[in-house]
């Protein structure tokens, strides 16, 4: 999409250096119609990764559970009523 982007600008530089106006407006409205589209498919793609690399990264942690690091494992302390805290060791390390 990129690639015929530049393509269509380079017909816009060319027809207006040639005179043709009504071609070089074609040609650069085209241009920046597929730029426009690269550029938000691009930002799209950029923000899926994010997420996606961010929900790799951390644990989902149940709520009212505490992480304590403990030299490079984290321990996962869930609070249960009437019992002992359920405890868990997994190598995840807090950010």
């Amino acid at each position: 999409m990129l690639k015929y982007a530049i393509v269509f600008l380079i017909i816009s530089l060319i027809a207006g250096a040639l005179g043709l106006t009504n071609i070089s407006r074609i040609a650069k409205r085209i241009s920046l119609v597929l730029f426009a589209l690269f550029f938000l498919l691009f930002l799209l793609i950029v923000g899926l990764i994010l997420l996606i690399g961010e929900a790799i990264e951390r644990p989902v942690v149940p709520a009212g559970a505490v992480m304590r690091d403990h030299g490079g494992f984290a321990l996962l302390v869930e609070p249960r009523a009437g019992c002992n805290p359920a405890v868990s060791i997994s190598p995840w390390r807090p950010a």
